[in-house]
């Protein structure tokens, strides 16, 4: 593994893969360039990771220089091969989006800040900076079981209110730490205000590693998008 921060890829069945002989790279605009292990952080707790279809993961080969575009699974040629990238926890900011080419097939994607990750000194790094200090949004100081008391009693005290029915999807199923602060009636009402998702994969889902909520009964999971 050396020093370098190696590509992270991942198949088909959401199993992860250091890329051997290839640096992580990330996207600065359209540019590719590799990741500096200045620039990496070990992944936040309450981060996740995604598995971006419809893409090819692009890295730095280690003995010519150039960028590959990884059209096969350099670890398992039988399995498929797609990029990560991590969405950060709050108080986070991604510096570098992941690498990848996208192909004919490919669909926009669902909106959320999507980091470029490395394997590095034998874990998941990802590429952003802590610019908020503040745990609100920490999931480790959340009292899960008063949220759902207060979940039960909010739906009681208010059942025709929309906002409120909205919430408790965010908090239950989305696991949003803002709409769970609500519930816990401290520090914020975040107020939703989208009404259609930007992506092509309305009513799909991709793929989602989870490394962020307890409520969640598996490791693995699919995120569906309401809108």
């Amino acid at each position: 593994m050396g020093s370098k921060p190696l590509l992270l890829i991942a198949d088909e069945k959401n199993k992860f893969y250091e890329a051997p002989g290839l640096v992580a790279c990330g996207m600065s605009g359209y540019a590719f360039r590799k990741i500096e292990p200045s620039e990496l952080i070990p992944l936040p707790f309450g981060s996740e990771l995604f598995v971006l279809p419809q893409r090819l993961a692009v890295g730095k080969n280690l003995h010519t220089g150039k960028f590959n575009i990884l059209k096969q699974n350099p670890v398992k040629k039988s399995r498929a091969c797609f990029p990560v990238a991590a969405f950060v926890s709050p108080g986070y900011t991604s510096t570098l989006l992941p690498a990848y080419v996208e192909t004919e097939e490919s669909q926009t994607l669902p909106l959320f800040s999507y980091s470029a990750v490395a394997w590095y000194n034998g874990k998941i790094y990802v590429a952003a900076t802590r610019v908020d200090r503040e745990r609100r949004q920490d999931l480790r100081l959340m009292n899960f079981d008063l949220m759902k008391q207060n979940i039960e009693k909010f739906t009681k005290l208010m059942p025709k209110n929309r906002l409120v029915r909205h919430l408790k999807k965010c908090a239950l199923i989305y696991c949003c730490p803002a709409a769970r602060n609500f519930f816990l009636q401290r520090c914020e009402c975040p107020l939703p205000s989208s009404t259609i998702c930007n992506s092509s994969f309305n009513n799909k889902r991709i793929s989602s590693i989870n490394t962020r909520w307890p409520c969640c009964t598996t490791i693995k999971f699919c995120i569906y998008f309401f809108f």
